[in-house]
């Protein structure tokens, strides 16, 4: 049996059947969600975490997804754009960071847009980023910071010269013509 075929027959879980009747009864919009007055805490828990999950894996899901499509389909950005409601941009912006990044360097407590930032580095600079990003739970703004200033030092000291005639002291950088 095919890894398709076992995973066609799956259970789906608590909280993807809990979401499914919700969507049914109609407490589920585009821009709402509305529980019944008694639901119990464990599914109003169980749907929080099932949120939370699809928020920090959907850029993930979506951009190998598209990657596959593109891959055996063909299918384009624009096909994508219209079934997702994303932007191509968006669109291409996952596929890019997914097929730049294998699944093995990628990790869980990074968040997409962090992987973002050194999606077209060489493959040792993106580990060694990211492992730096992880450990010091950097932001993606932390991260691009880091990276400018091992890019661009400050030069250390500051550098002035002395008129050997006047005795005044200069500094180079500020020098004005005359």
């Amino acid at each position: 049996m095919g890894e398709l075929e076992s995973f066609a027959d799956a259970e789906p879980s608590e909280g993807l059947k809990l979401l499914a009747a919700l969507e049914a009864s109609g407490a589920i919009t585009n821009t709402s969600l509305t529980l019944p007055p008694h639901i119990p805490y464990s599914q109003c828990e169980a749907l929080a975490a099932m949120f939370g999950q699809l928020h920090r894996t959907s850029a993930w899901l979506i951009g190998d997804l598209l990657n596959h499509i593109e891959r055996v389909y063909g299918e384009t950005y624009a096909q994508a754009a219209e079934v997702t409601g994303l932007s191509k941009g968006a669109l291409m912006n996952y596929t890019s960071v997914c097929s730049h990044i294998p699944r093995s360097r990628r990790r869980a407590t990074v968040p997409f847009s962090t992987h973002m930032e050194v999606a077209y580095l060489d493959p040792p600079e993106q580990e060694r980023w990211l492992k730096e990003a992880d450990t010091n739970k950097w932001t993606k703004e932390e991260l691009r910071a880091a990276r400018k200033k091992e890019e661009n030092p400050t030069p250390a000291v500051e550098v002035t010269c002395s008129c050997p005639t006047c005795g005044n002291v200069h500094n180079p950088h500020n020098a004005v013509s005359i």
